[in-house]
C-alpha cells in the first residue's frame, strides 16, 4: 500500500517491477503528483512486466496519473481478479503497450 506520498512521481522502474513476483495486492491512494506507476528506463524500446500473483489492484485519488505505464511495455496480469480506478481524472490510457489480463 502506498498512501499520500506527496512528491512521488512514479512507483517503480520496469526492472524493479519485474522483481515483484510475490505481490498479491497493490493499493495506491492519494499520491497526487504521481504520473505513472511503472516508469521505463533509458532507451529501452520494448519491455515486459508480469505480475503473476497480483489479484487486486486499486488506484484511488491519484490526480496526476496519466497511465499505469506510459512506455512501450507489455503488462501481464494472469491472476488479476479486481481492478479499481477511482478519481484519477487525468488517466487517459492504462498502458501504451500490450495488455494481457484474464
Amino acid at each position: 500500500e502506498v498512501s499520500y506520498c506527496k512528491r512521488l512521481k512514479n512507483l517503480v522502474s520496469s526492472s524493479t517491477a519485474k522483481n515483484l513476483v510475490c505481490l498479491v495486492k497493490l493499493r495506491i491512494d492519494g499520491c497526487r503528483l504521481m504520473t505513472e506507476i511503472i516508469s521505463i528506463e533509458g532507451d529501452v524500446e520494448e519491455d515486459e512486466v508480469v505480475f503473476s500473483r497480483l489479484k487486486w489492484l486499486s488506484l484511488e485519488c491519484v490526480d496526476s496519473l496519466k497511465s499505469f505505464c506510459f512506455g512501450n511495455c507489455t503488462l501481464k496480469f494472469p491472476s488479476l481478479e479486481d481492478l479499481f480506478v477511482i478519481d484519477c481524472p487525468k488517466m487517459m490510457i492504462f498502458s501504451l503497450g500490450i495488455l494481457s489480463k484474464p
